[in-house]
């Protein structure tokens, strides 16, 4: 679960890259607003997916402890 955190990070901050990218060639007039919108949607959505992972994590450690015998009540909604 840790691992697809790490991953999901990755891709969150190659969005951000690729969002900053195509403000810079609107600004420059070598893209169109559709392209910085699409962009905007991909950061976005890749920015939700690290918040999903770091729940699996809180999931997975939820269910860990569960398994030992430990109160999770209230870890995880």
């Amino acid at each position: 679960a840790q691992a697809r955190v790490a991953v999901a990070q990755e891709a969150a901050a190659n969005a951000q890259t690729a969002l900053r990218n195509a403000q810079a060639r609107l600004k420059a007039g070598t893209a169109a607003a559709i392209e910085v919108q699409q962009a905007q949607v991909q950061a976005q959505q890749a920015d939700l997916s690290v918040q999903q992972a770091v729940g699996g994590v809180w999931r997975a450690l939820a269910a860990l402890g569960a398994a030992a015998g430990q109160d999770v009540t209230g870890l995880v909604n």
